[in-house]
């Protein structure tokens, strides 16, 4: 019996260290350009253009509440504001993921926060021959297709080591191609049933996105 309760004691004793080490507590921060835009390519580039996306969707609402509900069933999830010298940071050449200067930032939050997660803007790779504005998210019509699409992009950093949370955040659906849906005749006026059928689609696709992020981040095994 005294054999036994040492062995349960021991047994407690070596499980302390991984419970104090999970991860419990995330902060967000959001650092990110939600202009909406819709993106039309012609036949030539003569009558290609850019102009506003009138859809009533708050892209910086929809991202956070989806991120808080979702973790929140595992995590204590909190805002954070980074420090205005660092708001807008240009990431170097030959930096990768956040850069080093908001790297070297997680650091120092490392006694409130288990894993920061930034929320930027990104790059679309020049190889897709997507010609889309920088640092905009909306709709992308080529050739009579439709494709709802975001620059926004998440990346989760450990405040312990500054360390990453590698996945790959080009994957997911980036461009999602509207089946159901037809460019207008005259390629610049929307009907408002359109317009319907785009706030809800754009909505249930950053939701997507979400849900990309957190499962391949290993942030979440799978999210309901």
């Amino acid at each position: 019996m005294k054999n036994g309760c040492i062995l349960t004691f021991l047994l407690i004793f070596l499980s302390l260290p991984a419970v104090k080490a999970q991860t419990n507590k995330i902060g967000i921060v959001f650092d990110a350009d939600t202009t909406l835009t819709y993106q039309y390519v012609g036949l030539t580039a003569f009558t290609n253009f850019t102009k506003d996306l009138p859809i009533h969707v708050d892209v910086k609402g929809e991202v956070l509440q989806k991120l808080e509900s979702y973790l929140g069933a595992k995590y204590v999830v909190e805002m954070v504001e980074l420090p205005d010298s660092l708001k807008g940071r240009s990431i170097g050449f030959f930096d990768g993921g956040i850069g080093r200067k908001l790297r070297k930032w997680t650091k120092t939050v490392d006694q409130e926060f288990d894993i920061i997660i930034f929320i930027r803007n990104q790059e679309i790779p020049p190889e897709w021959q997507v010609v889309i504005a920088e640092n905009t998210n909306g709709l992308y019509t080529r050739h009579n297709h439709a494709h709802l699409f975001t620059t926004i992009t998440f990346y989760a950093y450990r405040t312990s080591n500054g360390q990453e949370l590698e996945y790959y955040n080009l994957g997911g659906d980036l461009l999602h191609k509207l089946k159901k849906f037809k460019s207008p005749k005259s390629k610049e006026e929307f009907s408002p049933a359109a317009l319907n059928f785009l706030e809800e689609e754009y909505k249930k696709y950053l939701d997507e996105r979400v849900k990309y992020f957190l499962v391949k981040s290993n942030l979440m095994s799978k999210v309901e």
